[in-house]
């Protein structure tokens, strides 16, 4: 079974496939190795990808794109660090500081969340996965900011789930670059310190990683939310609103198609710049029907750049102050993402680590791999030639808080504080999982509790969180404790399983409760504590071998450690079950009437395609039309205009397949005729060469067909005869027949024959034949001497003769 990794992009995603011939990018219905996360919605269907790009322009208000820089945050956070000005569609807070996105699909007002945006990108990049393989449902890793939260992360998965994606992991981006690189480089036992730079559209990440043979630590990485290659872009997207501003006095900003058409041009400017010197700024109708051009270059470019670039030095400085290793420890740099292609950021990065930049990954392409490979790692469906073992590292330090007792909880520390969480005050806690410790791992804590009590996950370094982030990952409510120990007598000893689990998300694995109960047990009892009158009997057992010693038994009492478990009830902000599961019911019918818009679409496409390509065939001088005559092509000639009309009302993915049906019975008889004509030459060819194979036979006097019988052959003769006679017969009468006449002479007729004459020669001409008679050996008879008697008497007369000759 094949496994899959999504790079989930701000601006595209990629796809990479894992399966027995290696890794490969999965390609989308243009060809293209990456697709927009962009989702459209029209009164008719969802546009989704590489579709949706194509509406982003005339349907902007219905159009959601970087879906990513709003999975899992609140809207007041969206709206603090101004990412809500970037969106065409509207966007409304809802419930609980929800994030809404309100847009018209199929001629209603509907509301989606991030997470339903997200689940339908990631169920066109499954329809791709499905069209490459044949298969749909498979393991899968998704690449993800290192930055992202708790909540973020939850929210990802939820989105993989309405999709159904089974996510086996949620990686870092950077962690599935480094894991391609240590896959396809020949590395050794020695550690080496590699730099990987992954400038997104949105956001950069700068992780240190510690590799060598079979290893991948990552000893820190830092991160800019709100700097990437698309911040390049909006500086173009300002510059030029202002000059057009200037020059042709409309404000381009304001209207929503004309930002949209704005901003595709910078996105162009900038990739062409990339390359070259200089460019032409151009956008017809940008807005009233004016056009407006303006020349462009790199240096202008990179002059007006310089703030962006300098911003690069803080997460890189960052990282390794984190890592705790000096510039002269790095090995090389590994530069990611759309923003690899600018130049000037290409030197930037390279001036900021005193090294020149590597180029061993393809920058768009080697998180996805690298999440296909990951995938392939933890599937038992792959055995690997070349292992890795994988240590992220924690991106935010985690605490667990409880409300305490008077007695001293294991885990807790000097460090311990009053938090408040809601309406909760958790006056103790303890650090779990430290910033950037291995991750996944384990922790256990130790309670004594008589009654159902609270845990709290908490960020340790609010400081480090995104802006307006809650500092509460969850409140965890162990359940089911019992008022006392199994003894009755002493308060329960409650152990809890704390994990930082594999997708980088908090959770309590297991709860319960640890007592030690005396019981009763049987053992044997040792040889010198046994009695004289014990030893005796033992002995005198031993003596009679007909019964083995029966071994002396007692009870004692003993200490057994008795485990019970506990329930563990969640309240994280997740989307609840219920909700869920519409979700997904929704998701689902939304498949399915995109599938059948595509499908209708498709079948109607079919039948213009068979009109038009059958009008050209069937007129004077198309290869069809010496198969019709006169009144077949103008019945068939009204028919063709008859759907063509018919298409253009509205009709059903049914309508249009049964319409190409009735016009292919028309069709159909012309094809036939003209295929029939082009095989039937190559089919009597087939059927000569069998007569001719078989005359052969019949003229032979080779020694291998001696044994045959005449009458065997003569039936061989008479059907080779009348097979003969057939063909020619037929093919005369053929050869007189009109083309626009069903054909007399069929290839299937002629097959048949073929397989008549076959079936009756065959067997014949490959009789075995008959072994040789074995003839029997008379016995002996009784004067007969034996071959050693004859040798007997042989001798003696040679003596006799010796001795009368010596007289």
């Amino acid at each position: 079974m094949p496994v899959i990794g999504i790079d989930l992009g701000t601006d595209n995603c990629v796809i990479a496939l894992a399966r027995r011939g290696g890794i490969d990018v999965v390609v989308n219905e243009f060809s293209r190795r990456y697709t927009p996360s962009i989702v459209s919605f029209t009164n008719k269907e969802r546009y989704i990808g590489e579709a949706g790009l194509t509406q982003a322009i005339g349907n902007a208000t219905n159009t959601v794109q970087a879906i990513k820089r709003l999975i899992g945050i609140k809207y007041s956070q969206a709206e603090q660090d101004g990412e809500l000005k970037n969106y065409a569609c509207n966007i409304e807070q809802g419930p609980d500081d929800s994030i809404l996105i309100n847009v018209t699909y199929l001629g209603e007002k509907r509301q989606f969340t991030p997470v339903q945006i997200l689940a339908m990108i990631f169920g066109q990049l499954i329809n791709y996965i499905e069209k490459e393989c044949g298969v749909r449902n498979m393991d899968c890793a998704i690449a993800i900011p290192g930055y992202f939260t708790d909540v973020q992360r939850r929210a990802v998965l939820q989105a993989a789930e309405i999709a159904g994606i089974h996510c086996i992991r949620l990686i870092n981006d950077t962690t599935a670059a480094a894991i391609e690189y240590g896959i396809y480089k020949e590395l050794e036992d020695k550690p080496i310190n590699i730099a990987f730079v992954d400038v997104g559209h949105g956001d950069t990440t700068v992780s240190i990683a510690q590799m060598s043979k079979g290893n991948i630590k990552v000893l820190a990485s830092a991160f800019e939310r709100h700097l990437g290659a698309g911040h390049f872009e909006q500086l173009l997207v300002a510059h030029f609103a202002k000059l057009i501003l200037d020059k042709y006095k409309i404000d381009a900003l304001s209207n929503g198609k004309a930002r949209a058409r704005l901003n595709k041009e910078c996105e162009r400017v900038k990739k062409v710049l990339s390359a070259n010197s200089e460019t032409m700024f151009r956008v017809e109708s940008i807005m009233n029907d004016i056009d407006v051009n303006f020349k462009f270059t790199r240096e202008e470019f990179e002059s007006m750049s310089q703030d962006l670039l300098r911003r690069f030095e803080v997460p890189v400085k960052k990282a390794l102050e984190d890592s705790k290793i000096e510039l002269s420890d790095l090995h090389s740099i590994e530069l990611l993402g759309g923003g690899s292609y600018i130049p000037s950021l290409k030197n930037i990065i390279s001036t900021i680590f005193q090294k020149p930049v590597s180029t061993t990954l393809n920058s768009l392409e080697s998180i996805a791999r690298g999440c296909a490979i990951q995938a392939a790692i933890l599937s038992p469906s792959f055995n690997l030639a070349r292992q890795m073992t994988v240590a992220d590292a924690v991106p935010y330090g985690v605490s667990v808080g409880w409300v305490g007792t008077d007695k001293k909880d294991s885990m807790e520390t000097e460090e311990s504080a009053s938090l408040s969480v809601g309406n909760q005050v958790v006056n103790k806690s303890s650090p779990m999982f430290k910033l950037y410790e291995a991750t996944p791992s384990s922790k256990i804590l130790t309670f004594s509790r008589n009654k159902d009590f609270d845990l709290f996950a908490l960020y340790t370094q609010p400081e480090q969180l995104p802006a307006g982030t809650s500092t509460s990952i969850g409140k965890f409510s162990i359940q089911g404790v019992p008022s006392a120990n199994a003894s009755g007598k002493g308060t329960p000893k409650i152990k809890v399983k704390v994990r930082h689990n594999i997708h980088g998300v908090f959770q309590i694995e297991d709860a319960h409760t640890v007592d030690e109960v005396e019981v009763e047990v049987e053992e044997e009892v040792p040889e010198e504590e046994k009695t004289e009158d014990a030893k005796k009997k033992d002995d005198k057992k031993k003596d009679d071998k007909s019964e083995p010693p029966k071994k002396q038994t007692r009870l004692v009492k003993k200490m057994k450690t008795v485990t019970n478990k506990l329930q563990v009830k969640e309240e994280v902000p997740i989307i609840p079950s219920e909700q869920l599961k519409a979700f997904v019911a929704d998701e689902k019918k939304m498949s399915y009437q995109d599938k059948m818009i595509r499908e209708t679409a498709e079948a109607k496409n079919d039948v213009e395609s068979y009109i038009y390509a059958m009008r050209d065939r069937i007129t004077d001088g198309g290869n069809l039309y010496e198969y019709l005559n006169n009144n077949d092509r103008k019945e068939f000639n009204a028919a063709l205009d008859e759907a063509e009309l018919w298409l253009e009302d509205e009709v059903s993915r049914d309508d249009s397949v049964n319409k190409l049906k009735s016009l292919k019975k028309f069709g159909d008889v012309a094809e036939v005729r003209i295929r029939e004509e082009k095989e039937r030459p190559a089919a009597s060819e087939t059927l000569e060469k069998a007569i001719n194979e078989y005359r052969i036979f019949l003229a032979s006097s080779e020694e291998k067909y001696s044994h045959i019988a005449q009458d065997a052959k003569d039936k061989v003769a008479q059907k080779v005869s009348e097979v003969r006679s057939w063909l020619d017969s037929e093919s005369d009468k053929q050869s007189r027949a009109a083309k626009n006449v069903d054909p007399t002479l069929t290839v299937a007729l002629i097959q048949a024959k073929e397989k008549e004459l076959r079936d009756l020669a065959k067997p014949i001409v490959n009789t075995p034949k008959p072994k040789p008679k074995v003839e029997d050996t008379p016995a002996p008879s009784a004067a007969t001497p034996q071959s050693g008697d004859a040798k007997t008497a042989e001798s003696a007369d040679k003596k006799d003769d010796k001795m009368d000759e010596s007289s």
